[in-house]
């Protein structure tokens, strides 16, 4: 039902929403069924979570040794 599919879509978006390192992110994603990876709203709330987790590039401003 679709119902069902859209509750489910919740809690995936909810738990990666949630994740709070790269590594929790990769393993609340690898737990979560294939249909369910599978959904675009699902998709998007993992892409955008790995992008607020991802260290920001600072241009190449780094220490040099």
């Amino acid at each position: 039902p679709i119902v069902e599919r859209v509750e489910v879509a919740e809690e995936a978006r909810d738990s990666l929403a949630a994740a709070g390192t790269l590594e929790a992110l990769a393993a609340i994603w690898k737990g979560l069924p294939r249909s369910v990876q599978a959904m675009p709203a699902v998709i998007a709330a993992k892409n955008a979570r790995k992008k607020e987790l991802t260290p920001a590039d600072l241009g190449g401003d780094e220490i040099p040794y």
